[in-house]
């Protein structure tokens, strides 16, 4: 969960070299690429929760075949090897409410870790008797005896398989006033909300005012001082959570609870999208692609080019190998919530095409090097002498053969095309006009 960015460096063979592969996603890095100039960044993503842990004491990340081509077309292979370490183990509570002797809080407050492996155990040094901790969860219960006013010092205790860290706090314990204990009402949103919106809850404090711990802790539901009622906002939910909210004074202390109702996540779907969506015959397209409920993995059929698959990623773009027809292609998007699937076309025009003269009278037309005096409703093209991607017709001012200038008016090859191809209503037979047309 945190940046990375590492230069990959070549040397030797022949300048200048060409783009490093295999670029984009590194497959199980959760965030990283590969770029064309060899540098590998993005942010380490291994899905562990909470932020910075990892499931295990560190975790190796491989990438492999990187291949360096130079400008003679000799190659270098590697693959390499990024070992990922999970952030610091620390409890990141910063205080803990104050109850009042003789109460009873069998969720007094929550502690909270960050960092190392996340499989947390809780323990407490130096605590009272009446104050303990849940080993899973780190719910505190506080249960302080009559005549026990006074501040009590102890330390928190958290330990993963790797890694041990203990944090001191202070638990004060008023002198009951005979009064009556507080007591509480907390509600949050009517109905259920979708995954990574937030909630608002709401509380109200009777026999107020009194201070106020929410477990967990999420966003800027913490805690408050000398409260009879107001509202917080929750950090953003993916699952039902079940929020406690304690109150305490100096007569006492109680709990209420509210539960927010998160809808299951949704399957990931896309859009995808040729550009150009019309190509010269035996031309590259790139397909770009943006995903809806992601990140997700994706596959595309057929593959082309750079267009296989990727993981982890909620948009991007590809460059599909040379195309000499109609190519469509699907792309099917994956992830633990289901999958979805989504399309486009590339068109592709002739491999050349047979133009005829349109203008009205016998012209003069330059094409592929050599003149051709050709009438009116005639074909200016042959058999063998086609009109070909990047190539352009000239007509020319003359109409005796001699093809003197200046040209008068040209017809391209991307003309034809668009003139001829289906998608833009042409009859797709590789045959256009000079002017412009489908013939």
């Amino acid at each position: 969960d945190t940046a990375y960015n590492a230069q990959i460096e070549g040397y030797g063979g022949c300048l200048p070299y060409q783009p490093w592969s295999p670029a984009g996603p590194i497959s199980g890095s959760g965030g990283l690429s590969l770029s064309t100039a060899g540098t590998i960044s993005g942010t380490i993503d291994t899905s562990a929760t909470p932020s910075g842990t990892l499931g295990a004491c560190s975790n190796t990340i491989g990438i492999t075949n990187v291949t360096l081509t130079d400008a003679q077309g000799k190659t270098a292979v590697r693959d390499f090897s990024i070992l990922v370490y999970p952030q610091t183990l620390r409890i990141t509570n910063s205080d803990l409410p104050s109850t009042t002797e003789g109460a009873s809080a069998p969720i007094f407050a929550t502690l909270n870790g960050t960092g190392g492996m996340n499989a947390y155990t809780w323990s407490l040094s130096g605590n009272p008797g009446w104050l303990g901790v849940d080993g899973v969860t780190g719910v505190l219960s506080a249960s302080p005896p009559g005549a026990s006013a006074g501040d009590y010092p102890f330390a928190a205790v958290l330990s993963d398989s790797c890694s041990t860290t203990s944090k001191g706090f202070s638990v004060r314990v008023n002198a009951s006033s005979g009064g009556t204990a507080p007591t509480c009402t907390l509600t949050g949103p009517a109905g259920p909300i979708n995954p990574g919106q937030t909630a608002d809850l709401t509380w109200a404090v009777t026999n107020g005012p009194a201070d106020g711990a929410f477990a967990p802790v999420s966003g800027g539901c913490s805690n408050f001082t000398s409260s009879n009622g107001g509202t917080c906002t929750t950090a953003a939910l993916v699952a039902t959570t079940t929020f406690t909210l304690t109150v305490s004074n100096t007569n006492g202390s109680n709990n209420c609870s509210a539960t927010v109702t998160v809808n299951p996540p949704s399957a990931p779907s896309c859009t995808l999208t040729a550009s150009p969506g019309i190509v010269d015959y035996n031309s590259t397209t790139s397909l770009i692609w943006n995903i809806t409920n992601g990140p997700a993995d994706g596959v595309f059929a057929p593959s082309s080019g750079t267009c296989t698959s990727f993981v982890s990623s909620n948009s991007g773009t590809c460059t599909t190998a040379a195309l000499t027809s109609l190519s469509s292609f699907t792309l099917t998007v994956t992830n633990a919530y289901g999958s979805g699937n989504c399309s486009t076309s590339a068109y592709v025009g002739c491999a050349g095409y047979r133009v005829w003269n349109n203008t009205g009278g016998r012209r003069d037309f330059w094409i592929d090097g050599a003149c051709r005096r050709i009438n009116n409703n005639a074909e200016i093209t042959t058999a063998v002498i086609l009109l070909n991607p990047g190539e352009t017709i000239e007509r020319r001012t003359t109409n005796n053969g001699t093809c003197g200038l200046p040209v008068v008016s040209t017809l391209t090859y991307d003309t034809a095309m668009n003139a001829d191809i289906t998608i833009n209503g042409g009859d797709g037979d590789c045959q256009a006009n000079f002017g412009g047309t489908d013939r």
